[in-house]
């Protein structure tokens, strides 16, 4: 009966990773008719899908930090010769700095020609969130170095923590062996971070549903509709974005055909999570 049952587990398991996009659109889909229809009839709802949605927000944020330092850390170690990982990080920052401006210019010039966001009220349900005042780039440079490790990671400043990875992963070439034992500590602390966000992925479709939900009865149909229409409108200018400047990458630096191209597939799915095209984007301008 036991064997039966792993079967059956490990059977639900495969059908369910193959089906979750499914399942994530069917919870979004979901929150969105209960927020509209149910969460300002019935209290105990939305204070329950409330408190689902801040669980699984904090799981997920709970291994960013340790998951990218550690993946830097174990990227950077991997390749073990100090200048080819220099040569293949100068090219990779090039590469994203021009995408990025790219990419920025493009959020700033595509919401004025189609005038987006106009007219749109947006109201989050919750507003526990402060503005942090500009910092010049000046400053920002002289903060690249933690001088306290530990409280990058307990403040959240990423670029702090990348910083500190790339340090730690270029000194751990350069110490050879003795570092051996460190680098096997945080490779099992990557395998970790791995794993306990796969875990909390598989949740994702009761997090989109709970999450969804009060942000839906915070602004009723009239905003959602309008909202769908941002969205629609900022993914056809991301893929947009995505084919002609990663597909003329894949083309002309890789020297090959972009379409069905397995790079430029990793990079659609790798980038459509977040891009900072996404950012002016989603700026809602009302008006």
């Amino acid at each position: 009966m036991k064997i039966k049952r792993r079967e059956q587990t490990k059977k639900f398991y495969s059908w369910y990773k193959k089906h979750i996009t499914a399942a994530i659109f069917t919870g979004l889909i979901l929150g969105i008719i209960t927020g509209l229809f149910l969460a300002n009839r019935f209290e105990p709802v939305l204070a329950i899908t409330s408190l689902i949605g801040s669980i699984y927000m904090n799981a997920l944020n709970m291994m960013i930090f340790p998951l990218v330092f550690c993946s830097i850390v174990v990227g950077i170690t991997s390749i073990g010769n100090a200048k080819t990982t220099g040569k293949i990080t100068g090219g990779a920052m090039i590469f994203f700095l021009c995408t990025t401006a790219l990419a920025s210019l493009a959020g700033l010039i595509i919401p004025r020609l189609i005038h987006l966001g106009e007219g749109v009220k947006f109201e989050m349900a919750t507003s526990d969130i402060q503005a942090t005042e500009m910092t010049s780039i000046l400053d920002t440079i002289k903060n690249l170095i933690p001088s306290n490790p530990v409280a990058a990671f307990a403040n959240g400043n990423m670029l702090q923590v990348l910083v500190f990875a790339v340090i730690v992963g270029f000194t751990l070439i350069a110490i050879g062996e003795k570092g051996t034992a460190l680098l096997k500590v945080i490779d099992s602390c990557n395998e970790v971070c791995l794993k306990v966000i796969s875990t909390v992925m598989y949740f994702t479709p009761i997090g989109v549903f709970c999450t969804i939900v009060p942000v839906v009865e915070a602004n009723g149909t009239e905003t959602i509709i309008s909202l769908a229409t941002q969205l629609i409108i900022l993914y056809v200018a991301f893929f947009g974005f995505a084919l002609v400047i990663y597909g003329g990458s894949v083309k002309f630096l890789g020297k090959e055909s972009p379409v069905m191209s397995p790079h430029l597939v990793i990079v659609l799915i790798h980038k459509s999570g977040l891009h900072p095209v996404q950012q002016p984007l989603c700026r809602l301008n009302s008006r």
